[in-house]
Parts: structure tokens; C-alpha cells; sequence
């Protein structure tokens, strides 16, 4: 990882009230397909080049884009087990929820989900 790289995921673990190492892990995670960028400010990590987790300060944005996948739900799970954002994707009788925290959240097709963080 070059110096300039790592100062970039310092300064964005800055910004985004995230844990350096979880970005620094999150970055190197070679996983089938899929694709991290992490801008100043904005984590977004791709499955097969479609956004599926796009971190920010103050949003996570989840999107299915209708590929209701087991490995799309558990891209969301492992990104967000590293980053530790505390949701997690499932599916129950056949319908794909995000769980966060006591709450579950329907995902309809070509849907996108905007849920706001909250900041310890």
C-alpha cells in the first residue's frame, strides 16, 4: 500500500468516524468480483460493478439493484462486520429484509436504501 493511499483511508477513517485498521482490512479483502474504492470521505464497495454498500458520513446507502443474491446480502454482511455498522442482511419466506438493530427493512426490487448513522 503506498503512503499515499494510506494517508487517503486515514484521512477518510477521520471523516467517517470509522476505524482506520477496519479500512486498511477492508481494502485488502479480495473477494470474488468485488471491488472497494475508498474515496475521501466515501467507502463504496461493488459486486460484479454494481454499488451495493456506499458508506458516508452521515448515510449507509444498501442496494440490491434486483440481484437478491446470497452473496450480495452477505457482501453487506461482511463489509459491514469490518466497518462495524451493525446491519445485517437475510432473507425470510423468500423476501431479502436488512436487519438494524430491532428494526427489519423490506428491499423491493430496484430499491435503494438510505439508512442514517449514528455517530458514538
Amino acid at each position: 500500500m503506498s503512503k499515499n493511499q494510506r494517508s487517503q483511508i486515514a484521512e477518510t477513517a477521520k471523516m467517517l468516524n470509522l476505524s482506520e485498521e477496519a479500512l486498511v482490512r477492508l481494502s485488502k479483502v479480495r473477494w470474488h468480483k468485488t471491488r472497494v474504492v475508498i474515496n475521501l470521505g466515501i467507502v463504496s464497495v461493488y459486486y460484479h460493478d454494481t454499488l451495493v454498500v456506499r458508506v458516508t458520513r452521515r448515510f449507509v446507502y444498501l442496494t440490491f439493484d434486483g440481484w437478491y443474491t446470497p452473496t450480495t446480502r452477505k457482501r453487506i454482511n461482511q463489509v459491514s462486520q469490518i466497518l462495524g455498522l451493525g446491519i445485517r442482511a437475510f432473507q425470510s419466506n423468500y423476501i431479502t429484509l436488512i436487519d438494524v438493530g430491532s428494526l427489519n427493512y423490506h428491499i423491493c426490487a430496484q430499491e435503494h436504501l438510505a439508512l442514517l448513522r449514528s455517530h458514538k
